[in-house]
């Protein structure tokens, strides 16, 4: 199964030709070199990079809260800006700080755009023919913001080459200076136009799907203290009291109920509650389902997740040790 050329087109612009795009022999070209990539060290300077940008939330509350004793949020505003200072840092090594601007950047205003947008053409069945004539509001909108985005994917890629070339022992550790610095090592040449596929695909991955995560799993825990006092009681003992923690890689790793909180989280409301792949040849499914070659398949993992013969009588319910 594959994603297909109709999913490819559709998001064309955002995604190009990267490891969410590709199919064959190009996904796992990029599958593999992520997957050599993603080492202990990443893992570690994003776990710092998290940890620093959260310390920015708690900070924001407690002067709120003792401005006026109470403090509004959008918690889920709160969460994509958190998310894309984090990928934003852990893919190309870039301080946005959303969390700390009253206005979203540039970037990240197109991001969301153009994201928009090309999902939109999914309602239209002849959104390949205006692309090409470039006909309408959207398929015009969709070029300028795509034009945004190459702008600024271009200025991060030229100064991570220079900054690698200059001093490669000393570059960070974020995704983008390990993928030019493999294909330095390799030989394994990636043009620009390769690495902004990354910078979004990494964006993608790392932003959106993160910050819903989050979103709902709070939204749960807001109506579930008990659970709220047990992860509390976790990180103090793996992380240590607040005035002394420790939140690093090896800590965190530990905090095995935290996990378990954010497995029923996605299970309940996943990310992606449903997705869809296109059969490359006839199959048949153990149900004894014939699939022929060429058809879309879907999958709900949000039905799934609520399915009682899977998880039970209690399949509704919020109950992190299912796990």
């Amino acid at each position: 199964y594959e994603k297909g050329n109709i999913w490819r087109s559709l998001f064309r612009e955002v995604l190009g030709n990267g490891i969410f795009s590709a199919d064959g022999t190009t996904w796992e070209g990029h599958r593999k070199i992520s997957s050599r990539l993603f080492s202990r060290n990443l893992l570690k300077f994003s776990c710092q990079v998290i940890a620093r940008n959260c310390q920015v939330i708690v900070s924001q509350l407690d002067q709120g809260i003792a401005k006026d004793g109470n403090c509004k949020i959008d918690i889920q505003d709160v969460f994509h800006r958190l998310t894309i200072d984090n990928t934003a840092e852990s893919t190309f090594g870039m301080q946005m700080n959303c969390l700390r601007s009253r206005k979203q950047p540039l970037f990240a205003c197109a991001f969301d755009e153009l994201q928009q947008l090309c999902l939109s053409r999914a309602i239209d069945p002849l959104f390949e023919i205006k692309r090409f004539f470039r006909i309408g509001h959207r398929e015009n909108r969709i070029r300028h913001l795509k034009h945004v985005l190459d702008i600024f994917c271009e200025g991060v890629i030229q100064e991570k080459r220079q900054e690698i070339e200059e001093n490669s022992e000393t570059a960070k550790e974020d995704l983008l200076s390990l993928f030019v610095r493999y294909s330095k090592i390799t030989d394994e040449g990636l043009a620009d136009e390769e690495l902004r596929d990354v910078i979004l695909n990494f964006m993608v991955a790392g932003r959106d799907t993160t910050a819903a995560g989050l979103s709902w799993t709070f939204y749960e825990l807001a109506k579930r203290p008990d659970v709220v006092d047990k992860i509390v009681a976790e990180v103090n003992d793996v992380c240590g009291p607040p005035e002394i923690a420790e939140y690093s890689y090896e800590n965190t790793s530990k905090l095995s109920y935290t996990h378990c909180v954010a497995m029923e989280g996605l299970r309940l409301h996943p990310s992606v509650p449903v997705d869809a792949k296109f059969a490359v040849q006839d199959d048949t499914l153990p149900d004894g389902t014939n699939i022929p070659a060429g058809s879309m398949v879907f999958y709900l993992p949000c039905a799934m997740g609520h399915n009682e013969s899977i998880y039970g009588a209690d399949a509704a319910e919020f109950r992190p040790e299912r796990f």
